[in-house]
């Protein structure tokens, strides 16, 4: 019998699994210009695990995220959740004509297999 594997992020799926990644609802600036593709982790496959993960990080005021960390239901996540958001760029958020970092931004990525 064979597995369906998928790795969800917004609507689109990958090769290898299903991972959903939900933008935060705090502001627009907070989403990233494209969404993170997280990667199924193989040692989740084969144990059959589903989980998800609260990723929280910064991000500069160039769009890039910093001090990225995910907090998952299951460790096995972890790496992936955090590879698949420090890959992605933000729009800057300006006010008054400057671009700012944000700081506790938090996004949620799903690891489920169908």
């Amino acid at each position: 019998m064979s597995k369906t594997v998928s790795v969800l992020f917004l609507a689109a799926g990958l090769l290898t699994g299903l991972a959903q990644a939900s933008p935060p609802a705090s502001s627009s600036y907070d989403q990233p210009v494209k969404p993170p593709v997280p990667t199924y982790p193989a040692a989740a496959i084969a144990a059959g695990k589903s989980g998800s993960c609260a990723v929280t990080f910064n991000v500069t005021p160039e769009g890039q995220p910093e001090d990225v960390r995910a907090d998952c239901t299951d460790p096995v996540f972890v790496k992936s959740a955090e590879a698949a958001m420090r890959a992605v760029h933000f729009a800057p958020k300006i006010i008054d004509g400057e671009p700012v970092a944000r700081t506790a931004v938090v996004y949620p990525i799903e690891y489920r297999l169908d």
